[in-house]
């Protein structure tokens, strides 16, 4: 038969980290993908985990006392959505090996899953997480016999796609094959999970999208945040977005940015985004230079509701990750109308076309950095045509709306 997703039909969408009241920045793509479907028809309720593993003792007090904090299984709405979610000890006893996390996660989450189906009787489960949660959720659903699909969306596979031998590739290959179908967010990361699978699996690539009404260049937004920020008039704002860590380019940004500065050129650099390394960033840039520092904005993690006023305020968006899926802030950039500068991985060339709405460059590479960024301040002309040209791609291709629609047309056609 075919699952009908139609108006009533109900998907339990599970996600290892969804955004709460008090991480409200966390794992907001999943939230994003669950109000589009709801937009498009579904009837969706979330379950997620709050895990406690060995690196939260090392080096995440506040996971720890959040954990504390929160009832074994709990329950809240975001943003009028259904979360139901449960608190789960990873860390103790030691047995090592992620076999044995998995078992001991499938043992806690099977009564708290047990409970969420008795209430509400769900046609599918979409599993947004994979690794042990994935895997868990993946027995589950194999022992209840009930059809569930899963994402593919960066991390989970571009860290292990090329490694068959690994056991976190065979992990998450038993989940795909397991799954209907595997909803891929870029044609790249679809390719990847061809390979994995032997084609043995039906993939889709789907475009969540960016909703261009709320994502959209606004003068007056523009205006009121480089106001607030103390930003001039005579300066350049280059922005990045995204979690701050290593493999997203940050400190081959802030080399390129520190030569331009110490060039005389006018800049701001506002970092969006949360990450563990904004101290060892600061550090780094005292021992260049203290007037340096003054020119750089660690924002932490806010709201998503915020991210147009940083788009707005800025005057060219940088994101040289080193692998990605399709990552959303790119989408968000273009639609906000500013020029792109990107590495060429992954699902990015989808995104951005090289001289035509932005600037690709290979990632890790400081002088191609440093060029792009210095053709795009310097070719104001040109920095203005691939603006105008972002916003019209986005428009057409990664329409939030239009494209939950075609997911929802794709997930009906599934076989179960």
């Amino acid at each position: 038969m075919k699952i009908q997703h139609k108006t009533g039909s109900k998907i339990l969408f599970v996600a290892s980290n969804y955004p709460c009241a008090s991480k409200p920045s966390e794992g907001t793509f999943y939230h994003r993908w669950v109000k589009q479907l709801v937009h498009c028809g579904c009837e969706v309720d979330v379950f997620t985990i709050k895990a406690l593993t060995f690196a939260s003792y090392i080096k995440y007090w506040d996971k720890i006392l959040d954990y504390l904090k929160t009832p074994e299984n709990f329950y809240y709405e975001w943003g009028s959505v259904k979360v139901f979610g449960k608190c789960v000890h990873l860390t103790w006893p030691t047995k090592a090996g992620p076999n044995s996390q998995i078992k001991r996660l499938y043992a806690g989450l099977v009564e708290s899953l047990n409970e969420v189906f008795s209430k509400n009787q769900y046609d599918l489960i979409y599993l947004g997480s994979g690794g042990t949660l994935g895997a868990a959720v993946s027995k589950y659903a194999i022992c209840r016999n009930i059809p569930y699909i899963c994402s593919a969306i960066g991390g989970d596979v571009n860290s292990i796609y090329n490694k068959p031998d690994s056991y976190f590739f065979n992990l998450q290959k038993g989940i795909f094959l397991n799954s209907k179908s595997v909803i891929c967010v870029s044609e790249d990361l679809e390719r990847k999970v061809q390979l994995m699978t032997r084609d043995r699996i039906p993939t889709i690539t789907f475009y969540s999208g960016v909703d261009t009404e709320s994502m959209k260049p606004d003068l007056e937004v523009r205006n009121r945040v480089r106001a607030r920020l103390n930003i001039r008039k005579d300066e350049i704002v280059v922005l990045f977005l995204g979690h701050l860590k290593k493999q997203k380019g940050v400190f081959e940004l802030f080399q390129v940015i520190t030569q331009l500065l110490r060039e005389g050129r006018k800049i701001r650099l506002i970092c969006v985004g949360t990450g563990d390394i904004v101290d060892k960033t600061m550090i780094r840039f005292h021992q260049f230079n203290g007037k340096i520092t003054k020119k750089i904005l660690f924002t932490g993690g806010i709201d998503h509701s915020r991210v147009s006023e940083y788009l707005n305020a800025a005057n060219l968006f940088v994101f040289p990750s080193w692998t990605e899926g399709l990552p959303n802030a790119v989408m968000e950039a273009c639609a906000c109308q500013l020029p792109i500068i990107a590495t060429s991985v992954g699902g990015i060339p989808e995104i951005v076309k090289n001289g035509v709405n932005g600037l690709l460059i290979p990632p890790k590479n400081t002088k191609k950095l440093y060029k792009a960024i210095k053709e795009a301040l310097d070719n104001r002309s040109f920095s203005k045509r691939i603006a105008k040209n972002a916003r019209k791609i986005v428009v057409g291709k990664f329409n939030y709306n239009k494209n939950g629609q075609q997911l929802v047309s794709k997930i009906n056609r599934i076989q179960v």
